[in-house]
């Protein structure tokens, strides 16, 4: 169970074999965020699951206790660990497992005096260092390999706390007295968002915002219509050319054949009932040489004078 699991890590040894092996065996990305999401309203499992991840993402700095540069072991360990990490990192890129977090900390804030509890406020504590661990987690090796416009992990898993309204709730803890105590931690959370960024990437103007949302939706607007154009043209190359008697008849309404027991059927939609005739597809009867009208001939014309 995960009391278990915490148990074993409480217990570990110097190497760190407990904490090894569930970084190798990727029980943060196979079972612990699977669970955050899976079963938010079971308190228990919510804060077991966190205390885990607060766990095996704390520092590794913070736990070698700068013992890295004295042992060859301990730095060939700290590697094994931190690589481990950083392809754990990829499960945070989830944005459910950050709208979990999100709503479990926005209930806890909206919680009066009288209600929030002590283990509110330890939980509050947790959801802020578990978030601060996921931010400092080390990078992955794939992220130097892109160019300088791609989006890395940690621009994902920043884009996922933002999505999630995270970001409100850090301004509402920094702008409260009530949650004093939790200032230090939320300043963190705040240099570990804005750390990869440079200043002008993070200031935009007011004017320029506005333009941008107006490009973007030019944008949108000109791929549906272009989008419409194509289906259209699409469904139009599909439809035969040649007329058919199999396309569908239509029934004159109020209006009888010669057999009263019978309707007038067309096959073809009249936009007016004035326009229904019957002469339409017939041959006209030709004339008898004999009886069509005597036409002059050029020769037989009199004389025309201009005068």
């Amino acid at each position: 169970t995960l009391k278990d699991l915490i148990r074993y890590l409480r217990r570990d040894n110097d190497r760190f074999s407990v904490r090894k092996l569930l970084c190798e065996s990727n029980v943060i990305a196979h079972d612990l965020v699977p669970l955050l999401y899976t079963y938010p309203e079971d308190s228990s499992i919510f804060d077991a699951s966190i205390r885990l991840l607060i766990n095996l993402t704390q520092p590794l700095a913070h736990l070698f206790k700068n013992r890295i540069d004295i042992d060859p072991e301990n730095r060939e360990l700290f590697n094994k660990l931190r690589c481990s990490l950083a392809l754990n990192k990829q499960a945070f890129v989830d944005q459910k497992i950050f709208d979990c977090i999100s709503s479990k900390a926005g209930h806890l804030l909206s919680l009066d005096d009288d209600n929030l509890q002590e283990d509110d406020k330890v939980m509050l504590e947790r959801i802020l260092t578990c978030v601060r661990n996921i931010l400092s987690l080390p990078k992955n090796d794939e992220d130097s390999l892109r160019t300088e416009f791609d989006a890395n992990v940690n621009d994902h898993i920043v884009e996922g706390v933002l999505r999630s309204g995270f970001g409100d709730i850090l301004i509402h803890i920094a702008n409260s007295d009530d949650f004093r105590y939790l200032h230090l931690i939320t300043v963190e959370v705040i240099a570990l968002v804005v750390k990869d960024y440079k200043p002008e990437e993070l200031v935009v103007d007011e004017d320029e915002a506005r333009s941008l949302e107006r490009v973007k939706k030019e944008e949108e607007l000109s791929n549906m219509y272009s989008e419409t154009k194509m289906k259209k043209t699409e469904a139009t190359k599909r439809i035969s050319r040649r007329p058919t008697n199999f396309a569908g008849t239509y029934v004159v309404s109020g209006l009888k054949a010669l057999k009263d027991d019978h309707n007038i059927v067309l096959k073809k939609a009249l936009s007016s009932p004035y326009d229904l005739n019957f002469q339409n597809g017939k041959r006209p009867l030709r004339t008898r040489m004999y009886r069509r009208p005597k036409v002059a001939l050029p020769d037989e014309q009199g004389h025309i004078s201009t005068f």
